[in-house]
């Protein structure tokens, strides 16, 4: 978060959050937490800047491994837990890279992975034209402090309060306490998912709004603030939503993640997708194989909804494969 926004907003907020010693120490455990888990990776947006990014562009393309690099969204969402189990099987090598969309396109634009994998959609962004298959989507969890009495959000509340035209708790069923939107401005040059279906696309109103400056910021400002509301990936934020440090709220009357299950109707969701250059069917067309396998679709809904094979290719582009059986 900037430093003036504190300034500006803390005062207010201050008084309506409830801000003390279980704010500071929800937010103090939301940091111990994260940097738990990303103690050996810099910590950077799906899509973030260059020179925030991992390093791995000097990684080339080694013969009989398969290699994937792009958002840590679809790494921590399956990719890791996909890994072993696909090696196992196959007898095939499979090492994954994180880092961010940008980096993902760009490794594939200059032949230094197999794939690439986005958080966004493909089309309308620098991967457009490249090959590419959707393989799950990404849930999108409305996010505040705990002690919040608001349970539920439909989808219309949701996008008046992003676009600034409810203003406070009370309008909604909660206290009569001002909403502080807490915003991350990712992906400048991708058609972000979120701002697709709140804000037809348009940016984040730049008023009375609180920036982060990353993933950790976000949850940790939200943790701070009683009167906070965020948006953010299930993948994210589900250690913190399950262990009551964060509240996640039903849009529409439905919870993303309830009794350990992925809602099939939660209207709030974004792409995962895997980008492509070339089509190589040795390297990559057993990794295909084993994603849309029953044991690939059970991996992938522990955190997100799976998409299944005729559906990614109903969706995807293929422009360099001249039989889909070579996938199938």
């Amino acid at each position: 978060m900037n430093r003036r926004e504190i300034i500006r907003y803390s005062c207010a907020l201050l008084g309506a959050s409830g801000l003390g010693v279980s704010g500071a120490f929800a937010a103090q455990k939301i940091l111990n937490i994260y940097s738990e888990q990303k103690r050996d990776e810099k910590i950077v947006h799906c899509g973030g800047p260059d020179n925030a990014s991992f390093q791995f562009l000097h990684t080339s393309l080694k013969r009989g491994e398969l290699s994937i690099t792009g958002t840590r969204l679809l790494k921590d969402g399956f990719l890791d837990d996909l890994a072993t189990p696909y090696m196992e099987d196959s007898g095939r090598l499979l090492k994954v890279l994180g880092g961010d969309c940008s980096k993902g396109i760009q490794a594939v634009r200059f032949n230094q992975t197999h794939l690439g994998s986005l958080c966004c959609p493909v089309k309308g962004s620098p991967g457009e034209g490249l090959g590419w298959l959707p393989v799950a989507e990404d849930l999108k969890i409305v996010l505040t402090h705990p002690s919040n009495p608001v349970s539920s959000l439909d989808i219309g509340e949701l996008r008046a309060i992003v676009s600034g035209k409810i203003k406070r708790w009370s309008e909604v069923g909660g206290e009569d306490i001002p909403i502080a939107l807490v915003v991350d401005r990712h992906c400048p040059d991708f058609m972000e998912p979120v701002r697709q279906v709140l804000l037809n696309g348009d940016s984040y109103p730049t008023k009375n709004v609180l920036t982060a400056n990353n993933d950790q910021d976000m949850l940790r400002t939200v943790g701070r603030f009683r009167s906070s509301i965020a948006i953010n990936s299930w993948v994210i934020a589900a250690p913190f939503v399950e262990q009551g440090i964060l509240k996640d709220l039903a849009v529409n009357g439905i919870r993303a993640h309830s009794n350990g299950a992925i809602a099939d109707d939660y209207p709030l969701t974004g792409p995962f997708n895997l980008i492509f250059k070339y089509w190589d069917p040795v390297a990559m067309g057993p990794f295909f194989d084993f994603l849309f396998s029953p044991r690939g679709r059970e991996l992938i809904q522990r955190k997100l909804r799976p998409i299944n094979k005729e559906e990614a290719f109903n969706i995807g582009y293929l422009p360099r494969i001249n039989s889909r059986q070579s996938l199938l």
